[in-house]
């Protein structure tokens, strides 16, 4: 699996900003908290959170930003915002990926967001919209996909490849050549096997260890990880 060029953007491209950048916030709960301070680790101002009309804001932001509701095409317009970068803070993958595509698709810069207490390879490519939490490690020539999310401290070893819109929880450790697919999650603690392929939309639960390939949209949990079989399924009709 190999993300396209136009998919990927150079580590060194978009962890460098000025000092004097700006960046905007879409959403405004707990993903927005921990968002809002990898932006400030990585040296942007923020200037407003964009949320969606009546959309509950269930935690307390920390500066003055504006909190701006938005009901329609507004939220594209970088006047009305005050930047054209925007960092995506929403926790399901689909929603974070299909807005990260609408921003890109309308001229936002969506810059990869790297903790400066994480490692990242210099091999590594990054898409837009990337973020690396703290003590997060990416290894060499590992490709991570746009509106990806890497949380704190997992780990992602040499040549893997894990695709737009997933989420890396806490503490998965992936092994060596292991490919994630598109919008897929890999829960906290887990561990795949080198080599293994995770499909797109996949659930991997928390403290699984993987030493199988995990098809798409399949759920798999425990030690050896093993698909959810559900109520009913399978039965006759």
């Amino acid at each position: 699996m190999n993300l396209p060029l136009d998919d990927i953007w150079r580590l060194g491209m978009t962890t460098d900003p000025d000092p004097k950048s700006t960046i905007a916030i879409l959403g405004c709960g707990a993903q927005a908290a921990v968002v809002e301070e990898l932006c400030l680790a990585c040296g942007y101002s923020i200037v407003a959170f964009v949320v969606e009309e009546g959309f509950p804001r269930s935690f307390a932001l920390s500066h003055d930003a504006r909190v701006i509701e938005v009901g329609g095409q507004i939220c594209l317009d970088p006047t009305a915002i005050g930047t054209s970068r925007f960092a995506l803070a929403i926790g399901n993958n689909d929603a974070r990926l299909r807005w990260g595509e609408r921003l890109a698709h309308r001229g936002f810069e969506l810059p990869a967001l790297v903790h400066p207490q994480s490692f990242v390879s210099p091999s590594a490519t990054l898409a837009q919209g990337t973020c690396i939490g703290v003590g997060a490690i990416v290894q060499t020539c590992v490709q991570i996909g746009m509106a990806a999310l890497v949380n704190s401290g997992a780990i992602i070893e040499h040549h893997g490849v894990i695709g737009a819109g997933s989420h890396i929880a806490p503490g998965a450790i992936l092994a060596g050549h292991v490919n994630v697919g598109r919008c897929t999650l890999i829960g906290a603690g887990a561990v795949i096997r080198d080599r293994i392929t995770v499909g797109s939309g996949a659930t991997v639960g928390a403290g699984a260890v993987v030493t199988r390939d995990v098809g798409n949209g399949c759920v798999v949990v425990g030690v050896p990880a093993k698909p959810i079989i559900r109520e009913n399924e399978g039965d006759d009709e």
